[in-house]
């Protein structure tokens, strides 16, 4: 078979006979190439190092197709002896719940509507949870988390556009109401209601807490003068203290003062600045931060008052 001036050689049979697109494929004028679009179901019949010749399902065409357009999926044959995609029930809730939101999604576009951001993030998520889930390659732990994810964004996306809510188990399947007692059911429910308010809460949280982390902050420390009845040099450390986790979150500054009561160093007399740089959002959220400064005595064990010294040498006398 020759085509777009190359030999093309389909000798062996598939052994995955069913694969979906995951690209948009144009045959354009290349003979015997046949078009997909993404999420099309291609029925294998042969394949060769690069490529597949198989049938369309949506188009009913045949031809050839590279391999890199499309991934393998398990199928199985129906009574009427069609081949059907055999795929998870999160991947088929996923798919009909795009669908449907669909419609939704663009009335909600058509009347401006505040939640047509939200509702698009959503979307944009269950689509790349879904490539995962299809992938095939997720460990089972993860498989469950993504599963989980998936659902409560279904669950919140559902809240959001005013449809039913799907009640579930505590894995995320949709419980079977023919097979559940009302007390069950009415347990489910409340579960599901409170999971929904967490998603949000969360969500809220999350993105307000990406606006704070935008940007960086930083804290100016001005140093003009110290008081304190000392007789030998002293050093004062400046830090910023968490109150709640009792810990500090910067750098010591450190401040060499003199026992004549001014800064040590001449070169920073009127001039005792710090910039504490990089505070990040969740800086400024804590509860309590403090500016807290250390004041360190430089001298010996014992030292006492200057004043407290004289007194008692008049007293002895």
């Amino acid at each position: 078979m020759h085509c777009a001036g190359q030999r093309v050689l389909i000798s062996s049979v598939c052994s995955f006979p069913l694969s979906t697109a995951k690209a948009n494929y144009t045959a354009q004028e290349k003979q015997h190439h046949i078009d997909l679009d993404v999420g099309d179901t291609v029925v294998i019949e042969q394949e060769s190092y690069h490529w597949y010749y198989g049938r369309n399902s949506s188009s009913g065409a045949c031809g050839i197709f590279p391999k890199v357009y499309v991934h393998p999926v398990d199928g199985k044959t129906s009574r009427d002896g069609d081949l059907v995609i055999r795929r998870s029930e999160i991947v088929e809730e996923i798919t009909t719940v795009l669908k449907e939101w669909q419609y939704l999604y663009r009335r909600l576009y058509l009347s401006t509507h505040p939640s047509f951001k939200l509702v698009q993030s959503k979307m944009l998520e269950l689509i790349r949870l879904r490539s995962q889930l299809l992938s095939g390659n997720l460990p089972v732990d993860e498989m469950k988390n993504i599963k989980l994810k998936a659902t409560s964004e279904i669950d919140t996306g559902n809240k959001i556009l005013n449809l039913d809510m799907v009640v579930r188990d505590d894995s995320g399947n949709i419980v079977d109401i023919d097979r559940t007692s009302t007390t069950q059911l009415y347990e489910h429910h409340l579960n599901a209601v409170d999971r929904i308010k967490r998603a949000n809460t969360s969500s809220n949280k999350n993105r307000n807490l990406d606006i704070i982390n935008r940007h960086s902050h930083n804290l100016l420390l001005s140093v003009h003068n110290f008081v304190c009845r000392l007789s030998e040099d002293t050093e004062i450390l400046f830090t910023l203290y968490d109150g709640d986790e009792m810990r500090a979150i910067t750098e010591n500054y450190v401040v060499k003062w003199s026992r004549q009561g001014m800064a040590a160093d001449l070169d920073q007399f009127n001039n005792i600045k710090v910039l504490f740089t990089d505070l990040s959002g969740n800086d400024l959220s804590r509860n309590k931060i403090y500016l807290v400064a250390y004041v360190v005595r430089i001298g010996a064990m014992d030292g006492k008052d200057t004043d407290l010294r004289r007194s008692s040498m008049a007293n002895s006398t």
